[in-house]
Parts: C-alpha cells; sequence; structure tokens
C-alpha cells in the first residue's frame, strides 16, 4: 500500500510552542483593551490633578488642622443653594489622592435636583467652597472607563475578564522569556538591544518590560478584578461587616436620636489618636452611621485600619474593629483600593503606576508589532517548509 498524499501540515509538538501561540493570540485579541486600560490607569495617578484641573480653587484647602466633621457637614449643608441631603463624607486626601478640600456627597433637596452632588469644603475653616455634579467631572468619567468603559456591568465584567488575561500573559509570558540553552538569568535580565533592527529590538524590549514589571502587573490586575468584580476572586475577597449578634441589633429601633456629631464623637472616643477619614450616613433602613479612621502605620494609608458603626436610632450602641482583627480575606477585601492605587509603596505610589501604565501601554503596541511580524511569519515558514516536503514526498511514492 502507498503512502496517501496529503498537503497537511503535521502539527508542531511542543508546550512552549502551544504556550507561544496561546500568549499571542489572546494578546492581539486583548491587546487594545489593555491599552485603553493602562491609559486611563496612568490618567488617575493625577486624579486630585484631574479634578483641580476642571473645578480650580474649590477643591483647594488653606493649610491648618481639619476642623470637627459635622461642622464640615454643617457648612455643606448651609452653603449649598439647592439645600444638601449629605450621604458620605471624604477627608482630604482619602478617595481621591492630592484632594485638599473634603468632599461631602449627596442629594440635592430642591425639586428636580441632582442626585449626586459632590460639595467641597475648606476642611481647616469649615468654609462651604462649591459643588459640582459627580457625573460632570472629568476624572470620575477616567475612573468609570477605567473599570467599566462607561458602559454598564456588563463591561465592569468584561474588564474583569482582561485583568484575568493579564495575569495570563504575564505567567506565559514568563515561561516563554525564561533563560534557555545555558544563558545566564542575570545576562538576559540585563541585556537590552538598542542597535540593529527595529524586530529584534521590539522583542527584547516587550520581554525586559514584561518580566522587570510582571510583579506590579499582576499586582494591578488581580486588584482590578477585585474591584469590578470581587465575587469573581471568592473566598480570597470579604467586607469587613459586624457578627451576626450585631447585625440583629442594628435592625433594631429603640426610638432615641443619635445626632451625626454624637456619632462622631463616640467614634473618635474609641479610637483615640485617630482621625475621621470617611463617613457613611444612616439613610432609610440602615440604621447606624460608619466611620473609618487612620491614624501614623495604619495599612490602609487612605482611609485607616479602624472601623465604627454607630447605631443611629439606640443610644449608646456601637461596634467597633481594627485590620488586625479581620480575616485575611476581609485584609485584603478593606485594602484593594490602596493596592490599586499603588498606596502601599508611600511616596513611591506615583511612579509604581505611572511606570506601570506605560509598560502595559508598551507591551500592547509591541506585542502585537510582534506577533504579527516575528511569531506569525515564522510559524507561516515552517508550514510552508513542511508542506514543500510532503509534497515532494508524495510526489516521490507512487498512490495506491
Amino acid at each position: 500500500m502507498g503512502a496517501t498524499r496529503t498537503n497537511r501540515l503535521p502539527p508542531r509538538k511542543g508546550a512552549r510552542h502551544l504556550v507561544a501561540l496561546l500568549h499571542g493570540w489572546i494578546g492581539v485579541f486583548a491587546s487594545l483593551f489593555i491599552f485603553l486600560i493602562a491609559a486611563t490607569g496612568l490618567a488617575l495617578a493625577f486624579f486630585g490633578e484631574l479634578f483641580e484641573l476642571q473645578y480650580g480653587d474649590i477643591v483647594m484647602a488653606k493649610d491648618g488642622p481639619p476642623r470637627h466633621i459635622a461642622e464640615i457637614v454643617e457648612a455643606a449643608e448651609r452653603g449649598h443653594p439647592a439645600g444638601l441631603e449629605p450621604q458620605v463624607v471624604y477627608m482630604p486626601d482619602t478617595r481621591v489622592e492630592g484632594m485638599e478640600a473634603a468632599m461631602v456627597y449627596g442629594r440635592e433637596l430642591a425639586e428636580g435636583g441632582h442626585e449626586g452632588m459632590m460639595t467641597m469644603v475648606d476642611p481647616s475653616t469649615a468654609t462651604y467652597q462649591g459643588a459640582f455634579d459627580l457625573h460632570d467631572a472629568f476624572a470620575h468619567e477616567f475612573n468609570d472607563f477605567h473599570f467599566s468603559l462607561l458602559m454598564g456591568d456588563w463591561a465592569a465584567a468584561f474588564i474583569a475578564v482582561i485583568g484575568i488575561l493579564m495575569v495570563l500573559f504575564v505567567l506565559t509570558g514568563l515561561y516563554l522569556w525564561w533563560p534557555r540553552g545555558g544563558t545566564r538569568l542575570r545576562d538576559k535580565l540585563t541585556r537590552v538591544n538598542t542597535k540593529g533592527r527595529l524586530l529584534p529590538r521590539m522583542f527584547n524590549w516587550h520581554g525586559l518590560a514584561g518580566i522587570w514589571l510582571g510583579a506590579l502587573t499582576l499586582l494591578f490586575a488581580v486588584t482590578g478584578v477585585g474591584l469590578s468584580k470581587p465575587d469573581w476572586l471568592g473566598g480570597a475577597v470579604a467586607r469587613i461587616d459586624e457578627p451576626a449578634a450585631w447585625d440583629a441589633r442594628f435592625g433594631q429601633d429603640c426610638g432615641d436620636t443619635v445626632t451625626f456629631r454624637q456619632a462622631a464623637d463616640r467614634a473618635m472616643a474609641a479610637f483615640p489618636g485617630r482621625e475621621i477619614a470617611s463617613a457613611h450616613f444612616a439613610r432609610g433602613e440602615e440604621n447606624k452611621y460608619v466611620f473609618t479612621l487612620r491614624g501614623a502605620g495604619d495599612w490602609n494609608v487612605r482611609f485607616g485600619d479602624a472601623h465604627a458603626e454607630v447605631h443611629a436610632r439606640c443610644a449608646g450602641e456601637m461596634w467597633t474593629t481594627t485590620l488586625g482583627d479581620q480575616k485575611p480575606s476581609a485584609i485584603f477585601g478593606d485594602l484593594m483600593l490602596s493596592l490599586h492605587g499603588g498606596h502601599i509603596f508611600g511616596w513611591l505610589a506615583e511612579l509604581s503606576v505611572i511606570f506601570t501604565g506605560l509598560a502595559l501601554m508598551l507591551l500592547s503596541a509591541s506585542g502585537v508589532y510582534v506577533f504579527f511580524k516575528r511569531t506569525l511569519p515564522a510559524r507561516m515558514v515552517r508550514r510552508s517548509k513542511a508542506e514543500r516536503a510532503a509534497f515532494a514526498t508524495n510526489l516521490a511514492e507512487p498512490a495506491e
């Protein structure tokens, strides 16, 4: 029986070949989105500056110790022309890094008023400085685009998928880059190709950028998934929640009325030496004020490690905790924003975000270039050679 003629290419064997194709094709699909996410993340490294650029002096403040948080809220309520029902208070340098003014978020009381007004108060003088609709803020739009492409929950899920793919890129890229054939790891880590044709240089830069910033890329990818879709990380992420017994107690109504000032005083008395970083008001069926408090040496540099929930309808009822008392999943969940913004790196926070953002933009562009100029043509050449060889064999052997 003679050989059966065929023009089909026998598949190339080996895990490295399969990993290269996986790394390349998925990269081609995701590169544009990674580029956009990286670009908006880079812009968000200047979150506070974007607010300042758009709104000027109303987001600035005088130097000096902050006044009582209740005075800040009262200034917002008095100063806003349409009246204000406060919902959340962010003290300076919390939700928006570098923001000097305190932000009191709430709903306008006037008929037809805005639902999402952000009023700005100088914390050192408790002076109302102005307000804007949060949805009109460029920085807020950048933030929404970064996490959901401005397209709602389904897009947030898509962004989370891209985050998972980024983890896959780092791992497959490490496998493909790892030295072989006697090459020393130190040499490959430090060898920068600056001469010759563009393609070899681009391939070299792509590998070095991916390896040197791989750990930061993993950090931002995983925490990005956690912020977009925390439930996707399963038991690795949890909220700080009061025990079931306290949950039932917060559902009770004792007929008392605890003011915001009283609640804030109780929270601060529970954690001497700390200052309130954020406050959520009791609203509707939520019979509690929720405070975060920060101090020197806290892990959560934005909102602090201390947490207090004060009953709004039962005087004297308060539940408190700190991150050190929580399980690891709750600690990870509470630190998610600080981790994703790089704030755990202190003064290097902004640089870590900038360098990683630039690197991801470079990796996206160079990866597509290398794949279509190097990986795919090389595969086609191998296929062409194999087909020619198979064709010659078929000609030399008579058919059955």
